[in-house]
């Protein structure tokens, strides 16, 4: 069953109050608009996800993970400022509450599809049933961001995404211990593909990172050396 967001909504509302005049601030994160695609990508990462897909159109960009399913947790904490749901695991680098806020920098209304959640989020906080949208395999989570804001008109902000999609470096890949693949592509049949694969041998792990455009091909091989650390104080380990 879906989330009650009519609960989320009251709730927020009295944590956060009417107005949203303080809360503007959140879609100005990063003097680079674009960083929020590195927030997703830990978000996914943080998911379990395999791999992520990033599609641009003329009107909007759409992202798509394979990770696991949202919960009310999640719905509460995307919905949130500072109180994510992976707080309490140092091994997740993600955080719903603040990282995710970074996508208002192109739209005022994101909407969130994934298992039986459907919803989209208006004024940083406020949840609100949204109609369902199909998500076929492998595919698990679907994110729509409408470039619905005033101060960033369609085409500059699709041209933007895409001149960080064709930029992005494919070391972004190399430490991550989930996605091994990142793929893109844009209104007009443009495309690309980030990938990571990785062998272990003790505790060495070899690593190959590659791109794969429609003018650039790249391909990296990296060792790394991993082992554990107790966390001090404790018995953790990471």
């Amino acid at each position: 069953m879906p989330s009650n967001y009519q609960k989320i909504l009251q709730d927020n509302l009295r944590e956060y109050g009417q107005g949203v005049r303080h809360l503007a601030f959140l879609g100005r994160l990063y003097s680079d608009r674009t960083h929020f695609m590195f927030e997703l990508l830990q978000n996914a990462e943080d998911a379990h996800a395999t791999q992520i897909l990033f599609e641009v159109y003329p009107d909007k960009l759409e992202v798509l993970h394979d990770g696991r399913l949202f919960d009310e947790r999640d719905v509460r904490g995307i919905c949130g400022v500072g109180d994510g749901t992976k707080v309490e695991d140092l091994t997740q680098i993600g955080k719903f509450g603040i990282g995710f806020k970074s996508v208002y920098a192109y739209t005022s209304s994101p909407e969130i599809h994934s298992g039986s959640e459907h919803f989209r989020i208006v004024n940083y906080v406020r949840p609100f049933q949204a109609d369902p949208r199909e998500i076929t395999s492998p595919w698990t989570t679907r994110f729509v961001f409408p470039f619905d804001r005033p101060d960033v008109k369609n085409e500059q902000a699709s041209a933007e995404i895409l001149r960080r999609l064709r930029n992005l470096n494919a070391r972004t890949l190399l430490f991550l211990r989930s996605i091994g693949r990142l793929r893109w592509c844009g209104p007009e049949g443009e495309s690309g593909e980030y990938s990571r694969h990785f062998e272990h041998v003790g505790q060495i792990v070899r690593i190959a990172i590659l791109k794969d455009s429609n003018d650039v091909n790249f391909r990296e091989k990296w060792l790394a050396c991993q082992r554990a650390v107790t966390l001090p104080g404790g018995t953790d380990t990471v």
